[in-house]
Protein backbone atom coordinates (compact mmCIF):
# COMPACT_ATOMS: atom_id res chain seq x y z
CA UNK A 1 0.00 0.00 0.00
CA UNK A 2 1.10 3.55 -0.78
CA UNK A 3 1.02 6.20 1.96
CA UNK A 4 2.25 9.73 2.64
CA UNK A 5 2.34 11.47 6.01
CA UNK A 6 0.30 14.63 5.50
CA UNK A 7 1.72 16.30 8.64
CA UNK A 8 4.38 18.43 7.02
CA UNK A 9 6.06 20.07 10.05
CA UNK A 10 9.31 18.15 9.67
CA UNK A 11 8.87 17.40 6.00
CA UNK A 12 11.59 18.01 3.45
CA UNK A 13 8.86 18.88 0.94
CA UNK A 14 7.80 22.22 2.43
CA UNK A 15 9.92 25.04 3.83
CA UNK A 16 8.43 27.93 5.78
CA UNK A 17 9.43 31.04 7.68
CA UNK A 18 7.84 33.48 10.12
CA UNK A 19 8.48 36.37 12.47
CA UNK A 20 7.46 36.79 16.09
CA UNK A 21 5.94 39.90 17.64
CA UNK A 22 7.76 41.79 20.39
CA UNK A 23 6.94 41.29 24.04
CA UNK A 24 4.29 43.64 25.41
CA UNK A 25 6.37 44.11 28.56
CA UNK A 26 4.14 42.26 30.99
CA UNK A 27 6.16 39.03 31.14
CA UNK A 28 8.62 38.09 33.91
CA UNK A 29 11.77 36.11 33.05
CA UNK A 30 10.82 35.02 29.55
CA UNK A 31 8.37 36.42 27.06
CA UNK A 32 5.24 34.30 26.87
CA UNK A 33 3.02 36.71 25.00
CA UNK A 34 4.74 36.78 21.59
CA UNK A 35 2.62 35.99 18.55
CA UNK A 36 3.57 34.45 15.22
CA UNK A 37 3.33 37.06 12.48
CA UNK A 38 4.08 37.09 8.77
CA UNK A 39 3.99 33.29 8.51
CA UNK A 40 4.62 32.08 4.99
CA UNK A 41 5.56 29.13 2.81
CA UNK A 42 8.95 29.90 1.30
CA UNK A 43 9.50 26.86 -0.90
CA UNK A 44 7.79 23.68 -2.03
CA UNK A 45 9.99 20.85 -3.33
CA UNK A 46 7.63 18.45 -5.11
CA UNK A 47 10.39 15.99 -6.06
CA UNK A 48 11.02 15.39 -2.36
CA UNK A 49 7.72 13.52 -2.19
CA UNK A 50 9.72 10.54 -3.46
CA UNK A 51 11.72 10.45 -0.21
CA UNK A 52 8.65 10.53 2.00
CA UNK A 53 6.41 8.06 0.21
CA UNK A 54 5.97 4.76 2.05
CA UNK A 55 5.16 1.42 0.43
CA UNK A 56 3.99 -1.49 2.57
CA UNK A 57 2.40 -4.89 2.04
CA UNK A 58 4.70 -6.13 -0.72
CA UNK A 59 7.27 -8.92 -0.44
CA UNK A 60 9.36 -8.53 -3.59
CA UNK A 61 11.78 -5.64 -4.01
CA UNK A 62 10.67 -5.23 -7.62
CA UNK A 63 7.05 -4.72 -6.48
CA UNK A 64 8.18 -2.17 -3.91
CA UNK A 65 10.16 -0.24 -6.52
CA UNK A 66 7.30 -0.40 -9.03
CA UNK A 67 4.84 1.16 -6.59
CA UNK A 68 7.28 3.69 -5.21
CA UNK A 69 8.03 5.04 -8.69
CA UNK A 70 4.37 5.13 -9.71
CA UNK A 71 3.49 6.88 -6.45
CA UNK A 72 6.11 9.53 -7.19
CA UNK A 73 4.75 10.11 -10.71
CA UNK A 74 1.20 10.24 -9.34
CA UNK A 75 1.85 12.83 -6.61
CA UNK A 76 4.73 15.08 -7.69
CA UNK A 77 2.65 17.41 -9.86
CA UNK A 78 -0.14 17.56 -7.29
CA UNK A 79 2.34 18.61 -4.60
CA UNK A 80 3.74 21.23 -6.98
CA UNK A 81 0.31 22.84 -7.39
CA UNK A 82 -0.98 22.29 -3.86
CA UNK A 83 -1.67 25.10 -1.43
CA UNK A 84 -0.02 24.84 1.99
CA UNK A 85 -0.63 26.82 5.17
CA UNK A 86 1.50 27.32 8.28
CA UNK A 87 -0.43 26.43 11.45
CA UNK A 88 0.22 27.82 14.93
CA UNK A 89 -0.72 27.01 18.52
CA UNK A 90 -0.11 28.32 22.02
CA UNK A 91 3.22 27.35 23.55
CA UNK A 92 5.08 27.83 26.83
CA UNK A 93 6.97 30.78 25.38
CA UNK A 94 4.11 32.24 23.42
CA UNK A 95 2.62 31.23 20.10
CA UNK A 96 4.62 28.67 18.09
CA UNK A 97 4.39 26.82 14.80
CA UNK A 98 2.53 23.52 15.18
CA UNK A 99 2.87 22.33 11.60
CA UNK A 100 2.20 22.88 7.93
CA UNK A 101 -0.99 21.54 6.41
CA UNK A 102 -2.45 21.01 3.00
CA UNK A 103 -5.34 23.40 2.57
CA UNK A 104 -7.21 20.64 0.74
CA UNK A 105 -5.84 17.22 1.75
CA UNK A 106 -8.91 15.44 0.41
CA UNK A 107 -7.63 15.52 -3.18
CA UNK A 108 -4.35 13.80 -2.37
CA UNK A 109 -6.14 11.29 -0.13
CA UNK A 110 -8.42 10.41 -3.06
CA UNK A 111 -5.45 9.91 -5.37
CA UNK A 112 -3.72 7.55 -2.95
CA UNK A 113 -6.94 5.70 -2.13
CA UNK A 114 -7.69 5.17 -5.82
CA UNK A 115 -4.17 3.84 -6.39
CA UNK A 116 -4.34 1.47 -3.41
CA UNK A 117 -7.69 0.03 -4.46
CA UNK A 118 -5.87 -1.44 -7.47
CA UNK A 119 -3.03 -2.97 -5.42
CA UNK A 120 -3.74 -6.48 -6.72
CA UNK A 121 -3.47 -5.38 -10.35
CA UNK A 122 -0.19 -3.58 -11.23
CA UNK A 123 -1.34 -3.09 -14.84
CA UNK A 124 -4.38 -1.14 -13.67
CA UNK A 125 -2.23 0.89 -11.28
CA UNK A 126 -0.02 1.90 -14.21
CA UNK A 127 -3.03 2.98 -16.28
CA UNK A 128 -4.49 4.84 -13.29
CA UNK A 129 -1.29 6.88 -12.90
CA UNK A 130 -1.07 7.72 -16.61
CA UNK A 131 -4.73 8.75 -16.64
CA UNK A 132 -4.19 11.08 -13.71
CA UNK A 133 -1.00 12.48 -15.25
CA UNK A 134 -2.32 13.16 -18.77
CA UNK A 135 -6.09 12.70 -18.67
CA UNK A 136 -5.86 9.83 -21.16
CA UNK A 137 -3.83 6.74 -22.05
CA UNK A 138 -2.26 6.23 -25.47
CA UNK A 139 -4.07 3.52 -27.49
CA UNK A 140 -0.80 1.62 -27.98
CA UNK A 141 -0.44 1.38 -24.19
CA UNK A 142 -3.92 0.32 -23.08
CA UNK A 143 -3.71 -3.38 -23.95
CA UNK A 144 -0.12 -4.02 -22.85
CA UNK A 145 0.24 -6.38 -19.89
CA UNK A 146 2.81 -7.40 -17.32
CA UNK A 147 4.06 -3.93 -16.31
CA UNK A 148 6.96 -4.18 -13.88
CA UNK A 149 10.20 -2.62 -12.67
CA UNK A 150 13.31 -3.26 -14.77
CA UNK A 151 16.84 -1.92 -15.25
CA UNK A 152 18.18 -1.30 -18.75
CA UNK A 153 21.00 0.67 -20.36
CA UNK A 154 20.18 4.33 -20.90
CA UNK A 155 21.12 4.05 -24.57
CA UNK A 156 18.41 1.43 -25.17
CA UNK A 157 15.56 3.90 -24.56
CA UNK A 158 13.81 5.00 -27.73
CA UNK A 159 12.75 8.65 -27.85
CA UNK A 160 12.08 11.59 -30.13
CA UNK A 161 14.97 14.03 -30.27
CA UNK A 162 12.49 16.77 -31.22
CA UNK A 163 10.40 16.24 -28.10
CA UNK A 164 13.50 15.99 -25.93
CA UNK A 165 14.68 19.35 -27.24
CA UNK A 166 11.39 20.93 -26.17
CA UNK A 167 11.82 19.99 -22.53
CA UNK A 168 12.13 22.76 -19.94
CA UNK A 169 15.74 23.42 -18.99
CA UNK A 170 14.70 24.41 -15.46
CA UNK A 171 12.78 21.18 -14.91
CA UNK A 172 15.62 19.10 -16.37
CA UNK A 173 18.13 20.85 -14.10
CA UNK A 174 15.86 20.26 -11.12
CA UNK A 175 15.72 16.54 -11.85
CA UNK A 176 19.47 16.39 -12.42
CA UNK A 177 20.15 18.05 -9.07
CA UNK A 178 17.68 15.73 -7.35
CA UNK A 179 18.80 12.47 -8.96
CA UNK A 180 22.56 12.89 -9.29
CA UNK A 181 23.70 15.45 -6.76
CA UNK A 182 22.86 16.35 -3.16
CA UNK A 183 19.27 17.52 -3.39
CA UNK A 184 17.79 14.03 -3.42
CA UNK A 185 19.34 12.86 -0.15
CA UNK A 186 18.22 9.34 -0.98
CA UNK A 187 18.25 6.38 1.30
CA UNK A 188 21.20 4.43 -0.15
CA UNK A 189 18.90 1.50 -0.95
CA UNK A 190 16.73 3.75 -3.12
CA UNK A 191 19.48 5.66 -4.88
CA UNK A 192 18.83 4.00 -8.25
CA UNK A 193 15.02 3.94 -8.24
CA UNK A 194 14.81 7.12 -10.30
CA UNK A 195 14.48 8.13 -13.12
CA UNK A 196 11.78 5.43 -13.29
CA UNK A 197 10.91 6.19 -16.91
CA UNK A 198 7.79 4.49 -18.27
CA UNK A 199 8.38 2.74 -21.60
CA UNK A 200 6.30 0.57 -23.92
CA UNK A 201 7.17 -3.00 -24.97
CA UNK A 202 9.73 -1.65 -27.47
CA UNK A 203 11.47 0.54 -24.86
CA UNK A 204 9.98 3.68 -26.40
CA UNK A 205 9.40 6.34 -23.79
CA UNK A 206 5.84 6.96 -22.61
CA UNK A 207 6.45 9.15 -19.56
CA UNK A 208 9.56 10.81 -18.16
CA UNK A 209 11.11 12.98 -20.87
CA UNK A 210 12.52 15.46 -18.34
CA UNK A 211 13.96 12.64 -16.26
CA UNK A 212 15.43 11.11 -19.42
CA UNK A 213 16.96 14.45 -20.47
CA UNK A 214 18.53 14.79 -17.01
CA UNK A 215 20.09 11.35 -17.46
CA UNK A 216 21.32 12.11 -20.98
CA UNK A 217 23.22 15.16 -19.77
CA UNK A 218 24.77 13.51 -16.71
CA UNK A 219 25.51 9.83 -17.30
CA UNK A 220 26.77 7.62 -20.11
CA UNK A 221 24.47 5.59 -22.38
CA UNK A 222 25.94 2.36 -21.00
CA UNK A 223 24.74 3.21 -17.48
CA UNK A 224 21.81 1.13 -16.19
CA UNK A 225 18.71 3.09 -15.28
CA UNK A 226 15.32 2.13 -13.85
CA UNK A 227 12.26 1.88 -16.06
CA UNK A 228 8.73 0.52 -15.85
CA UNK A 229 7.69 -1.46 -18.91
CA UNK A 230 5.43 -4.38 -19.91
CA UNK A 231 6.47 -7.95 -20.67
Amino acid sequence: MLSLDLKFRYSSIVEYDYNSSSCTGGCDDYCRCSMIIDKRITKVKPLKVFNELKVTGVEKQEDYKFRKILGFILLKNFIKKAEFEVETCGGYYGEEVSGVRLVNPYDIELLIRGFNKLHEDPDEQLLYVLNKEYGYVLPRIKDLKGWSYKEVELGSIGFSEEVLMRTSADIVDGYAEFMFFNEGNFNHKERNLLPGIICDNNNRIVDGYHRLAACKTNIEDTKKISIISPD
